[in-house]
């Protein structure tokens, strides 16, 4: 009994109608080589062209559901002020529908230079019944400009590269001679990003509101009073906590023993002017009368970098990529910094530069690597440049795809580009291998490109395949955590559906040319 072959079902049929349109659509490609390579090469002008146009950032802000609101208010405000406008930021997150729960710390650190500043530390609620982080961010951020005699950031939770105790989106550091001069500087660069718009938690680490009292010795006073600049000295130490007297024995321990007026009685300017310092004769002599008093404003904190005066800057981004503000500052920067006075990024910015460089020369010993091994096996130096031509096809599908969902140029899509070199080499690997063989067997070139068309087209067409269907979860964002994989998801599908038809038609084209041209 024979069996009786089952007809064509419908996968089959729109399989073999495909079949034959690609052999007359081939047939016509190798008849019009010129075109077929001038449209390849608009491809890649044309994936040059989007790289300039998508946003590049280090790593897609990924929602963990917790932040850092950090603020401050006025120098000089009481811990009870600081702590009043604590609690209007706490109302503002109680009224916040996707608040979890918050911790507060106000008057960080030790009483007195800080009781001015606080932080909230924020967790949201599961992911399913809120928006994404970055939008509930920027929700507390615009309540919290409503409240007076506030200055406040609010930022992700990071670690990497972070200088200044805090980490932002963006960090520059500025150095010069002069601290005047920075402070310039810092005042004209957070203008022009205020202006720009994009840019929240805008700030510099410089403080030029610090009042402060400037003590000068007068020495002519000071030797008709028989007295030296070490007696007055002693004094103002022993007033402001930093004159040692002593060491105190605990066990095997040993601690020193420093003599300090009280916060209240050096907070006050005209305290200092009730302090004697006793002569050697044992005469107490008005302090008043040795030393001249100015208040003044005076710089919070004296920060230095590689041994020169410096200040941070810090940013958030919103709506604006890291890359797109990375130019924008540093085009300020090389139009406004006088001369003998740098910038370095920090923190993220940073990181996205050195990332970005050592990417690079991944992607080139990845291609390097690449034609050693197609050379070892095609016994050929211009077969594996046949297959590395396709390579370059793939920018416009990987740019394209990345500017049509908005999504920027990170490590992550960077590491998809790195790995499409191998998927896309398979592919054009399957196809020429095949034509290879075919011609040693002597079969004529365009006879051999028709055959490995035929057995070669459905394997290539099925790997591919599998691989975007694979992906598309990740690239739609289904996936828990997503937002760190999908650039990677969607740069290998562009390239990949990029590659695919252009290959299939420009790696026969440029086989039949290089294999005329050699003969």
């Amino acid at each position: 009994r024979f069996v009786e072959p089952q007809p064509p079902n419908v996968f089959q049929r729109a399989y073999g109608s495909f079949e034959k349109w690609f052999d007359v659509a081939l047939r016509w490609a190798l008849d019009h080589k010129a075109v077929v390579l001038l449209f390849a090469l608009g491809t890649v002008f044309i994936g040059v062209g989007l790289l300039g146009r998508v946003n590049k950032e280090f790593f897609p802000l990924v929602d963990e559901g917790r932040f850092i609101v950090r603020f401050e208010t006025p120098v000089g405000s009481s811990f009870e002020f600081t702590n009043e406008k604590a609690k209007e930021i706490e109302r503002a997150l109680i009224s916040n529908p996707y608040v979890l729960r918050y911790g507060m710390s106000v008057g960080q650190g030790i009483a007195g230079p800080n009781v001015n500043r606080g932080m909230f530390f924020v967790t949201l609620k599961d992911r399913d019944e809120r928006p994404h982080q970055r939008v509930v961010m920027s929700m507390v951020r615009r309540e919290i400009r409503k409240i007076r005699d506030v200055r406040a950031s609010v930022d992700v939770p990071s670690v990497i590269g972070a200088r200044g105790g805090r980490q932002t989106q963006v960090q520059y550091v500025v150095r010069g001679d002069s601290l005047e001069e920075l402070a310039r500087i810092a005042e004209k660069l957070t203008a022009y990003l205020e202006k720009l718009g994009g840019y929240t938690d805008v700030d510099t680490d410089i403080r030029i509101n610090q009042p402060e009292v400037k003590i000068s010795i007068e020495r002519e006073k000071l030797y008709e009073l028989g007295l030296t600049v070490r007696e007055v000295s002693d004094t103002l130490r022993a007033l402001f906590g930093d004159l040692r007297i002593g060491t105190y024995e605990l066990g095997s321990e040993s601690y020193g023993v420093y003599v300090k007026a009280t916060d209240d009685f050096t907070g006050s300017y005209e305290n200092l002017k009730g302090v004697y310092v006793r002569t050697k004769s044992g005469e107490l002599v008005p302090l008043g009368e040795v030393v001249r008093y100015r208040l003044s404003a005076g710089y919070r904190t004296i920060n230095r970098y590689n041994k020169q005066y410096s200040f941070m800057l810090f940013a958030n981004l919103e709506g604006k990529h890291l890359g797109t503000a990375v130019e924008e500052i540093e085009d300020f920067m090389r139009k406004h910094l006088p001369p003998g006075y740098t910038y370095e990024p920090v923190g993220q910015t940073k990181e996205m530069k050195r990332a970005f460089r050592g990417l690079g020369v991944a992607l080139i010993v990845a291609l390097i690597g690449v034609y050693m091994v197609l050379a070892s096996l095609f016994e050929s130096f211009l077969h594996p440049f046949t297959v590395m031509l396709t390579l370059p096809l793939t920018l416009s599908g990987v740019f394209g795809i990345l500017y049509l969902t908005k999504e920027s140029l990170s490590v992550s899509s960077y590491f998809g580009i790195i790995l499409l070199v191998g998927l896309v080499a398979r592919d054009s690997v399957l196809f020429i291998e095949r034509i290879i063989q075919l011609r040693k067997e002597g079969s004529g070139v365009r006879d051999a490109i028709m055959k490995a068309r035929k057995e070669r087209l459905r394997p290539i067409l099925m790997t591919t395949l599998t691989i975007v269907f694979a992906l598309l979860p990740v690239a739609l964002g289904w996936t828990e955590g997503s937002e760190l994989r999908k650039p990677l998801a969607l740069a290998v599908i562009g390239g990949l559906l990029t590659a695919l038809p252009l290959s299939l038609f420009v790696l026969p084209v440029v086989y039949e040319f290089l294999e005329r041209f050699r003969r």
